[in-house]
């Protein structure tokens, strides 16, 4: 995935084993920290690219609730929740994000 600086996980990641070393505490597994950072790293990236998208989509969702359900929709927990996932789920089919 783009943007994801591969380079700087592993010197971050070397950096927090040197100071483990330092301290005596029990190392870390790099290979498993190196992979989860990366796959924390490329979540936080899809994440910003996806908010770009959510005004939009959630007006457009919006809007049809409202016309199905009433101009105070949402009124409670529920229906911020349908929002909500209605709004991932038009993200997801439109745009793949």
């Amino acid at each position: 995935m783009e943007h994801i600086d591969r380079a700087e996980i592993f010197r971050t990641l070397c950096l927090r084993q040197q100071a483990r070393i330092a301290g005596g505490l029990k190392l870390l597994d790099m290979r498993q920290e190196f992979l989860n950072m990366v796959k924390v790293a490329e979540a936080a990236h899809r994440m910003s690219l996806r908010q770009q998208y959510v005004p939009e989509a959630r007006a457009e969702v919006l809007e049809r609730l409202r016309e199905r359900y009433g101009p105070r929709f949402p009124g409670d927990l529920g229906g911020r929740y349908l929002l909500g996932k209605l709004t991932d789920k038009l993200i997801a089919e439109r745009y793949g994000l």
